[in-house]
């Protein structure tokens, strides 16, 4: 009897004893020769599975299916209902665990593994007419399940496209009053979107034309090489993989519970996601779930992961922001990446605020913006102190040279550092909204919107800030930095700053920097100092959302404030007549912030604020309560 090991038959021209014959097939992958005879055998070349999908008979053959129907969901307008309860609903979640276990369990679809993921939630969902119902959506999303199993993505994609064909263009002529609009949102727990909407000011969305386009690809400059003088070396610590066990099915429901907003390319939003992972109605299934997007999250976070499988994760929906003047760009990560990096950053908090350091206060400290605006105020008070400057940075989160991030992360943070890499390696596709298909890449900075991207932040400056250190007093919170002391000191701080920052992508933009000195008598003296920089200098200015300088600019200030928030209480209180608990709601857990932030920060502006006290007292809280209250009513 002939044996065969590993797939190897002795040659019967070779002199080779049985049992040695066995025992070097074991580790022979290819071929093996006889060092008497010279005989040779070649194992047979394994068969390749065949990956067949429906009609689709290879693998790239379903990545090209994919891509064509992700392309396609990209044109599409948000219509999708929520997934229906029932045996309907848990085989739509299993599927989105199966397709998440694809990739954790590196089989042959790895590579399409999140793409289908993606494409199959807006697939799937979408709504099949104005007035749908749940029943209705069980009975579509039960016959595309089907589809979905035969392979028959052009079948679903077809269905889809016709209903957005057919999607009233009204959505936009759907006018509903100020109030109905407010009540709806709070309804739902957007406090944050319907507060927008009393003195909507600045800050709207842009229109989309080829002057925003240009102004966007300027935002997200082309990747740069790393100066070799600001990259760490040296040995590496040890990441022990053991504390990524934290990030399990509980924190990941809770991670999805404190997600919110719209959703990125695809506009699956945090609600799809919340009532998919935190429903009791699929309390099994969604554990099958929550469990498969921990085993995604802890493997990123442990192992070099292929970018390209993980692309379509990181990939945002890009929104230009009107500054009034200028644009902000917003990248919309997808959700599922938002629970991800707020399940790395619960496990890692701490680990990022030591590592960030005391000087960097957007590591999540609990108010780090108070504390920088407290320190740079101590530092103004100090009798030494002669001038503060203020540095504003330009495109600051978009420009950190993602090259030395990468390289120094594993130095200054080893935790996160292999999540980073996987996440920012390559460049990020960012899909402009609302133009015909346009992308642009990222190669530099962070996608503002990512949930680690403060924290990031915070660690890849904190190089730079240490280079400074010395120099003078200095806080910084994000790219906001600030330095006080001598006029002298203040000076070799700013030209160190201006020399070694652009080296870590940090560029100081002078013509929007602010030079505060304290003493009037000292201007001529700073002008002559900081006069090439064409920089602002004066006696008080705006910090952080709070006030730096003399007693005038602080009152005139607190007064334009004051009359933004009196005009704010009186739009509320129009809404109070019809829709009194939203309005109690809101003023609650967010307008009245807008005005606690700044009586926190700066100091005896008690005077200021009775004209809002008074539109409160006399407006507000008698459209509330439908009744006129009392001096010790509201003094209780």
């Amino acid at each position: 009897m002939v044996t065969v090991v590993n797939g190897i038959i002795p040659s019967d021209k070779c002199c080779m004893h049985q049992k040695t014959f066995e025992k070097l097939g074991q580790h022979s992958e290819v071929m093996w020769v006889c060092k008497n005879c010279k005989a040779s055998e070649k194992k047979p070349v394994k068969p390749v599975k065949v990956i067949k999908w429906g009609k689709h008979a290879s693998l790239s053959e379903i990545s090209n299916a994919a891509d064509f129907a992700y392309s396609e969901i990209l044109k599409w307008t948000k219509n999708m209902f929520l997934v229906p309860r029932g045996k309907v609903g848990n085989a739509f979640i299993h599927e989105l665990s199966r397709l998440i276990n694809l990739f954790n369990d590196r089989t042959e679809w790895e590579s399409v593994a999140l793409k289908l993921l993606f494409i199959f939630i807006p697939m799937m969902l979408q709504k099949p007419s104005k007035n749908s119902r749940a029943k209705d959506h069980t009975i579509y999303l039960d016959k595309r399940l089907n589809l979905w199993k035969s392979g028959d993505l052009t079948a679903i994609i077809s269905e889809g496209r016709e209903i957005q064909n057919r999607l009233e263009e009204a959505r936009k002529a759907h006018e509903r009053s100020l109030a109905t609009q407010f009540a709806q949102l709070m309804i739902h727990g957007k406090v944050t979107a319907a507060t927008r909407l009393i003195n909507r000011q600045s800050g709207g969305l842009l229109d989309v034309d080829e002057t925003v386009i240009e102004q966007l690809k300027e935002k997200h400059p082309s990747a740069k090489t790393a100066a070799n003088e600001i990259l760490i070396t040296g040995d590496k610590v040890a990441v022990e993989e053991v504390i990524f066990e934290a990030i399990d099915s509980k924190l990941v429901k809770k991670a999805a519970k404190l997600t919110s907003g719209s959703g990125g390319p695809t506009l699956v939003d945090s609600e799809c996601w919340q009532h998919i992972l935190c429903c009791c109605a699929f309390s099994k299934s969604q554990d099958l779930l929550a469990e498969a997007i921990a085993r995604l999250a802890r493997r990123i976070c442990t192992e070099d992961v292929n970018f390209q499988s993980i692309a379509v994760l990181t990939a945002g929906r890009l929104v230009p922001l009107d500054k009034c003047p200028g644009l902000r760009p917003i990248g919309i990560g997808e959700i599922l990446r938002r629970i991800i990096g707020k399940c790395v950053m619960m496990v890692l908090k701490k680990d990022v605020q030591k590592d960030a350091g005391p000087l960097q206060t957007c590591a999540g400290h609990e108010g780090g913006i108070e504390a920088a605006i407290h320190a740079m105020a101590e530092v103004h008070n100090n009798e030494e102190t002669e001038a503060i400057l203020l540095v504003d940075a330009s495109n600051a989160f978009n420009a950190l040279n993602r090259t030395a991030a990468t390289n120094n992360m594993q130095y200054v943070c080893p935790p996160l550092a292999k999540y980073f890499e996987n996440t920012y390696r390559e460049p990020t596709d960012l899909y402009v909204a609302n133009s015909e298909g346009v992308i642009i890449k990222s190669s530099e900075g962070f996608t503002q919107g990512d949930n680690i991207a403060t924290g990031g932040y915070a660690l890849s400056t904190k190089p730079l800030i240490d280079h400074l250190r010395n120099i003078i007093k200095q806080v910084w919170f994000a790219d906001d930095s600030a330095a006080g002391g001598k006029l002298e000191a203040v000076y070799k701080w700013w030209k160190e700053l201006l020399q070694v920052g652009p080296k870590y992508g940090y560029f100081p933009n002078p013509s929007k920097s602010i030079l505060v000195v304290k003493d009037p008598q000292m201007i001529d003296q700073a002008k002559a100092l900081f006069g090439e920089f064409n920089m602002q200098i004066t006696s008080g200015t705006r910090h952080l959302g709070a006030v730096l300088g003399n007693t005038g600019v602080k009152d005139q200030y607190i007064s334009d404030k004051v009359q933004g928030w009196c005009k704010d209480i009186k739009m509320l209180a129009d809404i109070a007549e019809s829709e009194p608990q939203a309005a109690y709601s809101a003023y609650i857990s967010g307008i009245q912030h807008r005005w606690k932030f700044v009586q926190r920060t700066v100091p005896h502006i008690s005077g200021a604020m009775e004209p809002l006290e008074h539109e409160i007292r006399q407006k507000l809280l008698p459209k509330m309560l439908g009744r006129e209250i009392s001096d010790l009513e509201r003094t209780c």
